[in-house]
């Protein structure tokens, strides 16, 4: 166990816990432990949790508790690591056509890999979602391969299409919508990610697994025609 480092207050009504800066799955592992026992033990006095690589927040009712009382309870709370959290896999189709991929070239050149060789371990990888940022259903995904890390763009582009598969440092993701955004732009998922209509909005969870599954461009118009019609659902995979 690595364990949290320090609790802090970030405001009137929310304190975080914070481990070791690294990404990695055992902190995930951790923080998701101490989020389901926090939200189980005390989730009359929790209004919302929400966590970042090395940090869980709880927002709590100031009206039920305090930092203090929160804090004391929390330093003692016993966690069960032999709890399964069952993860699900999900496989996302991915269209790494040179139409979508607008950025495969440029990358191709910078980390000196043909874009065939990107799209090969790209799409061969597993990768785990460990949190939604920076716009509603952006997923930041762990276990990129290193080979395949660049740098983000030190102009991002005014737009980035919604559905744009990219690369940023050590990440990939996938753009909810269409934003401006500074990751290299490698192929298209005309899954739609994050849909308000859906309670919840996103169906994947922090310590899911998602794989990519090179697609067509037919095989994406056919996708996209069925999702028009509302045939199409995305579930998890039962073999991963």
């Amino acid at each position: 166990m690595i364990g949290f480092q320090s609790i802090r207050q970030l405001n009137e009504n929310t304190l975080v816990l914070e481990w070791p800066e690294n990404i990695g799955p055992d902190i995930l592992s951790e923080i998701l432990h101490f989020e389901q026992a926090i939200i189980k033990s005390h989730g009359d006095l929790i209004n919302e949790t929400y966590h970042s690589y090395h940090a869980l927040a709880i927002q709590f009712h100031r009206d039920q508790t305090t930092f203090e009382n929160l804090k004391k309870r929390i330093s003692h709370l016993n966690l069960d690591f032999g709890t399964n959290l069952t993860p699900a896999t999900w496989e996302l189709p991915v269209c790494y056509d040179g139409k979508f991929g607008t950025d495969l070239e440029e990358m191709s050149k910078r980390i000196g890999l043909a874009k065939e060789e990107i799209i090969k371990i790209h799409s061969e990888s597993t990768y785990t979602l460990y949190f939604y940022g920076f716009l509603p259903g952006f997923m930041y995904l762990g276990g990129l391969d290193k080979r395949l890390y660049l740098n983000r763009k030190s102009t991002p582009d005014r737009s980035v299409k919604s559905g744009s598969v990219a690369i940023g440092g050590t990440q990939t993701g996938i753009y909810p919508m269409d934003s401006p955004g500074g990751w290299h732009v490698i192929g298209k998922c005309p899954v739609s990610i994050f849909n308000t209509t859906k309670s919840p909005p996103c169906k994947m969870e922090p310590g899911d697994k998602i794989l990519f599954r090179p697609i067509s461009i037919k095989e994406l118009e056919q996708i996209n025609n069925q999702i028009e019609q509302g045939f199409y659902e995305l579930n998890p995979n039962k073999n991963g």
